[in-house]
């Protein structure tokens, strides 16, 4: 197929160029009356066979697109059946589907492009529909970004599943109850362990992605640290060393290949478990402890993680999402997961502004400290020395995995993602409580204003190295007040606000979640705070000049609220091109907040309206 598109090039070059002299000739050469006209058709049969030829190739170009179609539709046919087939496959068995379709990509790589099976009636999207591993979108227009940023991820996590450590001959356990408590155990003898990996490659990441689960794990109490595993850790299993290849770097990714690398093998003969702990121990190594962000990123695969566990299937999750995950202390799988959960912080960070934040994922949360205090004040017989066995360990994703760092400087075309809508749903609920938790809507527009929050950064002057800064905030501040259209034919209530100030990060996602119509900020982690709006509000995201990215972008998308932006992109509005900070023309700032309000309103009367983002991707947004 590659030929033939250097040969249509090729064409198209030469029937140019047989053109061109004959233009030239007739521009430059005058007719003289010794001269002796020219037939011309020598010129013109080779004109004519360029044309033959190219028509050709473009049939044989035709012919193979059909053939590349009909080659994926029966791919997709394969898949659907080995789906519809027994799911209870063994793990050799697993392997060896991944050979097989791993074979099949290396062999057609031009092959991997997927069409539905009942052409759409909207624009064919080519680059939609490819995927870098063999993992098949049976249905592209429904499930493609289900299974990018939806429960259909999860599915795919869950279905890579590796047995990467085997257990050992099964031996006998004996316990005494502790004297402490009733949930946790004191054996002589550890139980077999199995260490399981799920790895993937997410559409467009640049490696493949893991998540560790540990059944039976044992740990030195002197072990836990700021880096993982400073003494090792121990698994009375057998490594496969087909799958778990000591020398391959690119295995695991990121913190996980120290703490992988940590692995000792099975626990010696002479070594016992001093204490069983039957909580589930969730190990986490955050992406940083003060940007919002990157902050939920960490705790976005967490939830993610705890979906794979649970085991529900991806129209289970899709649909009753609401039921297991109620939060506020209510029923629920989730709720079970959660409160069974001790995380754990493997890292160097303070607990940071957020730390109550993720409170909301587990019954308690420690450094690494922390736990060791813990476990030592909680069971008296337990030394530094001591070795402790939990009966499951997951290894959370790293943040830099997750699916909100996907598409950072490229407009992503999904939308509502279902997991992030869970996600804001049971952390609002946890985070404000269960009654108090009620998201914001809309009363009466003669009662009830459309309330506009501006994300503003006043900072002090010892701060000069905060970048994206809007220089004249108070500017747009009085051009919205003074508005006649705003202020006349609109009833708005604008509030500029710090959040840095605001205190805690509950009192936050309280403003958010209850009073914001409208998010207006510069370019920032503040802006995600977007995870709590309502579902009838509008992000609003200002950049200075020479800066551009999607993250918010995308993230509105995928929360399901709409999203307006604007740029400087006047050279006397910039302040400092270094730190990128500048000044938002008042009127265009105003013309924007204008759109902005009559979106709320036209979603608030159901009417329903298409609205141009101004984010320089002229698409439309169906309201």
């Amino acid at each position: 197929m590659v030929i033939y598109v250097i040969m249509f090039n090729a064409i198209r070059h030469r029937i140019y160029n047989d053109s061109q002299p004959q233009q030239q000739q007739q521009e430059t050469n005058k007719p003289s009356s010794n001269s002796v006209p020219s037939s011309g058709g020598g010129d013109r049969i080779s004109h004519q066979q360029s044309r033959d030829l190219l028509e050709h190739v473009v049939s044989q170009l035709k012919s193979q697109n059909n053939q590349l179609r009909q080659q994926v539709l029966t791919l997709q046919e394969e898949l659907k059946a080995r789906r519809r087939g027994d799911r209870k496959v063994m793990d050799d068995d697993h392997s060896t589907i991944h050979q097989n379709n791993d074979h099949r990509t290396s062999k057609n790589d031009e092959n991997t492009l997927t069409t539905p099976h009942h052409h759409p009636s909207i624009t064919y999207n080519e680059f939609e529909y490819w995927n870098r591993n063999y993992y098949i979108r049976s249905d592209p227009h429904r499930n493609a970004c289900s299974n990018d940023i939806g429960f259909g991820l999860v599915e795919r996590w869950r279905n890579a599943e590796q047995i990467i450590c085997k257990p050992l001959k099964t031996t006998t356990l004996s316990t005494t109850s502790s004297p402490k408590t009733t949930t946790t155990l004191r054996t002589t003898t550890p139980l077999p362990s199995q260490v399981l990996m799920y790895r993937i490659q997410q559409t467009r990441h640049v490696a493949e992605d893991n998540f560790i689960r540990v059944l039976n794990m044992i740990v030195p109490l002197n072990s836990f640290s700021g880096n993982g595993f400073s003494n090792g850790w121990y698994a009375n299993c057998e490594k496969d060393h087909s799958r778990w290849v000591d020398h391959d770097r690119r295995l695991f990714q990121l913190h996980l290949d120290p703490w992988m690398r940590s692995f000792r093998g099975a626990l010696p003969d002479s070594k016992t478990c001093d204490q069983v702990i039957q909580k589930r121990l969730v190990l986490v190594q955050r992406d940083g402890e003060y940007n919002l962000f990157h902050s939920m990123t960490d705790f976005v695969n967490i939830f993610m993680n705890y979906l794979m566990i649970m085991g529900r299937s991806v129209e289970e999750g899709r649909l009753g999402w609401k039921g297991q995950w109620s939060g506020g202390g209510g029923g629920g799988d989730g709720n079970l997961v959660v409160v069974n959960s001790h995380i754990v912080l493997l890292d160097h960070y303070q607990r940071g502004y957020y730390y109550s934040l993720l409170q909301a994922l587990g019954e308690r949360v420690f450094t690494h400290s922390e736990y060791k205090k813990y476990l030592q004040d909680e069971y008296s017989h337990l030394n530094m020395d001591s070795h402790v066995c939990f009966e499951e360990v997951l290894m959370i994703t790293p943040g830099g995995s997750c699916f909100l760092m996907k598409d950072a400087w490229r407009p992503n075309q999904c939308r509502d993602s279902d997991i992030l809508k869970a996600f804001s749903y049971y952390m609002t609920r946890k985070v404000l409580g269960q009654d108090k938790h009620l998201v914001r809507r809309r009363g009466h527009p003669n009662t009830d204003p459309i309330k506009i929050v501006f994300s503003t950064r006043k900072v002090k002057e010892t701060s000069s190295t905060i970048y994206r800064r809007i220089m004249n905030e108070e500017e747009l501040k009085q051009a919205l007040e003074n508005d006649p259209v705003l202020q006349k034919k609109h009833n708005v209530e604008i509030k500029f606000i710090d959040f840095g100030q605001v205190g805690p990060i509950e009192e936050q996602i309280r403003i958010i979640h209850q009073q914001t119509d409208i998010l207006i900020g510069g370019h920032g982690a503040g802006l995600t705070h977007s995870l709590w709006l309502p579902e009838e509000a509008v992000l609003v995201e200002l950049f200075p000049s020479g800066f551009h990215s999607s993250f918010f972008r995308n993230l509105a998308k995928w929360r399901g609220i709409q999203y307006l932006a604007m740029q400087n992109d006047r050279p006397e509005n910039v302040i400092d091109s270094q730190k990128h900070w500048t000044r938002i023309d008042p009127t265009e700032f105003v013309e924007l907040i204008r759109a902005a309000v009559q979106i709320v309103e036209h979603h608030h009367l159901g009417t329903g309206i298409h609205a141009v983002a101004f984010d320089g991707t002229n698409e439309h947004h169906h309201l």
